[in-house]
């Protein structure tokens, strides 16, 4: 049976969830399959998009995850109103706003894989205060998305010594007030 006409749209119910998501129901017992098929669509166009939009807001700053070999890995960015979200480079001149597949390295990492053995690699919370301390000659360093993230930092490519607790210092670091 052909879905067309009033007996179809008195036999379907739609309505959306929270998250965008189209919700189909046939009291005539047809599938949602059958439904988008004989929309012309596909089972997936119920779905909201998971690709992440640009977020909104100015830049303000850039923070530059380099891999071993200076090479860019992804970036924190800074937007004001204050916000910050991650992207990376899609190899074609554009950004992808997420870090899906991308190892999560140390801040600054080729500076602490430089780092002496009697050097004192601090890590405060921020990129911010990272390179606030890099500009008065220290050797500094942070994990993506914040502190609370260290567990989720790859250092497989670091030494025992560059990271071993006599050597690193967590720095709380006071931030100027926002204007």
């Amino acid at each position: 049976m052909p879905f067309a006409g009033p007996l179809f749209s008195s036999l379907l119910g739609v309505g959306h969830a929270d998250d965008g998501t189209v919700l189909l129901k046939c009291h005539g017992g047809r599938s949602a399959q059958d439904i988008t098929k004989a929309l012309g669509l596909g089972m997936a166009d119920l779905y909201p998009s998971k690709t992440k939009s640009r977020p909104r807001g100015k830049i303000v700053q850039t923070y530059d995850y380099l891999y071993e070999a200076d090479k860019l890995l992804c970036q924190t960015v800074r937007f004001e109103p204050k916000d910050f979200r991650q992207r990376r480079p899609d190899g074609k001149g554009r950004w992808k706003w997420n870090l899906d597949g991308v190892r999560r390295l140390l801040y600054r990492l080729p500076n602490v894989l430089a780092a002496e053995q009697d050097d004192i690699v601090f890590a405060p919370e921020g990129e911010k205060d990272v390179d606030r301390l890099a500009g008065l000659g220290l050797i500094a360093t942070t994990c993506p998305m914040g502190g609370g993230k260290w567990s989720k930092v790859d250092v497989s490519h670091c030494t025992a010594d560059t990271l071993s607790s006599s050597r690193t210092m967590t720095t709380p670091v006071a931030s100027t007030p926002e204007k």
